[in-house]
């Protein structure tokens, strides 16, 4: 399906309205506590298919899986726009599905600007702070991934780039002397990852079921 989704039509950055209602959830169990949850609602139809979420000098910033790049303000800010623009620089056509699925984001621990890993054409792309240049590409040459499953977490651990498997088994772990296939036992999807507060990694898994999807933190 995903190769034969029509390309988008291409179009302006521009700053388009944002509001926050808030969304209301049960107590869960646990060690963690829900700070607070909120539906996001921009006034464009590029924002959607979020797969990766970043903080960025006191704004959200987002990729999407149709090559769009989103940056907004927390709820309780003064600022209530959200900048939306295309992601234009790539592996391919900016408008298409196929060429610009982009699933995960982070600063790069050098600190020259942002790691965006693509799915369909499995790559990893340093961009520089405003994502107008192209500072490196890294070929994760991983044909056993499939189109639809590649690059869906990244992070980064003792100075070296971590890349996530969405098969939630393997990945792979990225230096400047070279890069080495690394196992990765979830036991379910991976959806995403951050880098947590004490130095370790979050991980969010799906699980499909005959219930429906299913999420956890790991």
């Amino acid at each position: 399906v995903i190769p034969h989704l029509p390309a988008r039509e291409a179009r302006p950055a521009r700053d388009s309205s944002l509001t926050y209602p808030a969304v209301k959830f049960d107590p869960v169990g646990g060690t963690l506590r829900l700070a607070g949850a909120w539906a996001v609602e921009i006034d464009d139809r590029r924002f959607g298919g979020l797969s990766a979420l970043a903080f960025d000098d006191g704004a959200f910033l987002a990729v999407t899986d149709r090559g769009a790049l989103i940056r907004f303000y927390p709820p309780g800010s003064n600022r209530q726009t959200a900048k939306v623009e295309e992601l234009r620089l790539g592996p391919g056509p900016y408008t298409g599905k196929r060429t610009r699925d982009a699933e995960s984001l982070t600063r790069d621990p050098l600190g020259r600007g942002w790691w965006v890993g693509f799915e369909q054409r499995h790559s990893l792309w340093l961009y520089d702070d405003d994502f107008q240049r192209v500072l490196d590409v890294v070929d994760l040459a991983r044909p056993d991934w499939t189109g639809n499953g590649g690059a869906e977490g990244l992070v980064v651990r003792n100075g070296r780039l971590l890349v996530l498997g969405e098969n939630g088994i393997d990945g792979i772990s990225i230096r400047r002397e070279g890069s080495r296939n690394v196992n990765i036992p979830t036991g379910a999807e991976i959806a995403d990852a951050a880098r947590a507060p004490d130095g370790g990694s979050w991980v969010l898994l799906r699980q499909f079921g005959a219930d429906g999807i299913s999420q956890s933190v790991a």
